[in-house]
């Protein structure tokens, strides 16, 4: 497991260091508040020789974003798709705060169990599970998983048939610029679905 560092203010870190290569961070460190993150980029990339990019998370915008969804949206419980951005001081400050979590792998499912989440704060959210991931999340504990055809559903029911399913849905809108539900079932099979 990645060592996390203490957070402050901002993080910078070298994308290729990413935990699950299992390799030391190649450069991580934390930026006081009288510099700005930003600005001692180059000054890093200098100092470290650095010649892959680096990418800078102001965490501060994470706490703040969080929030402000927490107040607005007081009886939505956000799920972070820790797909997005796995870097552990990005997963470990939302599991401090006490987000959910959408794991689509056995990894992503570890490393925030791992973080002490407890498993009820996980949707085991892989569009397409082998059997071997169905009997990871029943091993684990974790009980809320999504589908979205009945060859899921089938599978679901034979390799841990006490988990909770959320059904995907497809909504069509043709003002989108990319098209996210062209995998999920289709509005005239969510009824069939949802009576099995």
């Amino acid at each position: 497991m990645c060592p996390v560092q203490p957070i402050t203010n901002c993080y910078m870190q070298h994308p290729r260091s990413a935990c699950s290569t299992g390799a030391t961070p190649h450069y991580m460190s934390t930026v006081s508040q009288q510099h700005s993150a930003l600005c001692r980029a180059p000054q890093v990339v200098q100092e470290q020789s650095l010649e892959d990019p680096l990418y800078v998370l102001d965490l501060g915008a994470v706490v703040r974003l969080y929030e402000a969804w927490v107040h607005l949206m007081p009886r939505v419980h956000p799920f972070y798709a820790v797909k997005c951005n796995t870097d552990p001081a990005m997963v470990s400050l939302l599991a401090a705060l006490g987000a959910g979590f959408d794991c689509a792998s056995e990894w992503e499912a570890d490393t925030v169990l791992g973080l002490g989440v407890p498993a009820d704060r996980i949707v085991f959210a892989n569009a397409c599970k082998r059997p071997c991931d169905i009997r990871f999340a029943a091993a684990k504990g974790l009980q809320l998983t999504t589908c979205d055809t009945e060859n899921e559903l089938h599978k679901l029911a034979r390799w841990h048939p006490s988990t909770e399913a959320l059904l995907r849905i497809r909504a069509d809108d043709p003002q989108v610029c990319a098209c996210l539900s062209a995998c999920m079932s289709s509005p005239p099979k969510v009824k069939q679905l949802w009576s099995q």
